[in-house]
C-alpha cells in the first residue's frame, strides 16, 4: 500500500483525536488491534495466534501485516537504513529540524508520512517528525519500523499499547 491504513476499527484513533489527521496520516493502532488479536495480547504472549508468514491482521483480504523479513528487504532494496529514509519518505509533510528539510524524495512511491504516535491515555507526539509502522515478527514481540525527520530507518520494538501506523502488503 502506498498509504497508511485508515480503517476505522475499535481501538484505532486519529492523531490528537482530530479526524483531519486520519485523512492525512491514516489511523493509529495498538499492536493487538493491528494484528486483530484480543486486547490482552498487548500484555500477554499470543504467539500461537500469529501466522508468521502472512498474518492478515486488520489488513484487507489478500493483504497482510509485513513481516520483519519483508520490512528488511524493503529497507535494503531502497538504500539501506541510511538511504531508505529519504527514498521512502513523502516529498512533503515532514517538518524541518535545525535548518534541514525533513522531506524525502519518495523514490519508490512508498510515500511514508510522519503520523506520530499515541498512547491509551490519549497523549500524542511527533506528528510531522516521526513515522512508525507495525510489523509481524511471527512472535509475541511488537516489531516496528521507525523513520524520523533526520535519522536513518530504525528497526525496533515498541510497547504494544503504543498507537502507531499500519501498512499492508499484498499477498
Amino acid at each position: 500500500m502506498a498509504e497508511n491504513l485508515n480503517y476505522n476499527v475499535s481501538g484505532s484513533v486519529c492523531y490528537d483525536g482530530q479526524e483531519i489527521n486520519c485523512g492525512k496520516y491514516g489511523r493509529l493502532y495498538n499492536w493487538a488491534t493491528a494484528m486483530k488479536l484480543p486486547l490482552d495480547c498487548n500484555s500477554e504472549n499470543c504467539a500461537d495466534q500469529i501466522d508468521a508468514k502472512k498474518h492478515r491482521g486488520i489488513c484487507p483480504v489478500n493483504w497482510h501485516i509485513p513481516t520483519e523479513a519483508e520490512w528488511s528487504t524493503l529497507i535494503m532494496m531502497t538504500g539501506g537504513k541510511s538511504g531508505a529514509s529519504a527514498n521512502l519518505k513523502a516529498k512533503d509533510g515532514w517538518n524541518s529540524i535545525v535548518g534541514k528539510d525533513g522531506n524525502g524524495i519518495d523514490a519508490y512511491g512508498f510515500t511514508a508520512l510522519p503520523g506520530g504516535s499515541g498512547n491509551s491515555d490519549n497523549d500524542f507526539s511527533s506528528v510531522g517528525n516521526l513515522g512508525s509502522w507495525w510489523g509481524n515478527r511471527g512472535s509475541s514481540n511488537a516489531y516496528t519500523i521507525v523513520i524520523s525527520t533526520i535519522l536513518a530507518v530504525i528497526e525496533t520494538e515498541y510497547i504494544k499499547s503504543t498507537l502507531i501506523s499500519v501498512r499492508c502488503i499484498k499477498d
